[in-house]
């Protein structure tokens, strides 16, 4: 007897969500699975709220009963998105698209929890080429328990700035510039001390390649 996970994917045409199921077959012969009823789910408005008032986001959900698939939905201006949902219990990344406030994912969320961001942690710090020189147009982004930062650009100085949910482990990721023939970085660490500038420095023996 072998498990078989079957994902359903409704037409556009029809309002709801994806859904899974699992199938017990016995080997050796066909199988007729029957009918597979697709559950419209309920349409949901999950409400996106900061201390100044709703904000415009982008919003992720896993169930756990579904967790290969991802439904995802935007709130607008004011803060209030429209999805169609089973009823089941969801996980949340939420992104927001205005400055100041830090991405957020939620656990065990129901459509009446409202999704509360804040401006999470500060975090500053400098990107150096080999050289020791600042390097200007880089990228960078943290990953806080897997929960993205906001993007930040590095200026002419090398600084940055972005925001972040503390988590107990983080990555900082480093995309360099166009152009500049310096390889993308990354380290992950439960030890960063994200009070502290964040200083990155390219090794110097870093060959540069066309």
């Amino acid at each position: 007897i072998a498990r078989y996970r079957v994902r359903v994917i409704p037409p556009r045409s029809i309002s709801a969500p994806e859904m899974e199921q699992t199938f017990d077959i016995a080997g050796g012969a066909d199988a007729d699975l029957g009918p597979i009823r697709v559950d419209a789910g309920s349409l949901e408005h999950p409400a996106v709220m900061t201390p100044d008032g709703p904000s415009p986001a982008y919003l992720q959900l896993v169930s756990a009963a579904t967790p290969d698939t991802v439904i995802e939905a935007f709130a607008g201006a004011s803060g209030v998105a429209a999805v169609q949902l089973l009823p089941v219990r969801y996980t949340v990344l939420v992104v927001p698209t205005l400055g100041g406030l830090a991405p957020r994912r939620f656990a065990s969320w129901s459509p009446s929890t409202v999704l509360q961001l804040d401006a999470g942690q500060a975090v500053t710090g400098h990107v150096l080429d080999p050289a020791g020189a600042p390097l200007a147009g880089a990228t960078v982004q943290l990953m806080s328990d897997g929960v993205p930062s906001t993007l930040a650009t590095t200026g002419g100085d090398g600084s940055f700035a972005l925001d972040v949910a503390p988590g107990a482990s983080v990555t900082v990721e480093v995309v360099p510039p166009a152009g500049s023939g310096l390889p993308r970085l990354a380290a992950t660490s439960s030890g960063f001390d994200l009070t502290a500038p964040v200083e990155v420095h390219y090794a110097a023996n870093v060959m540069r390649v066309d």
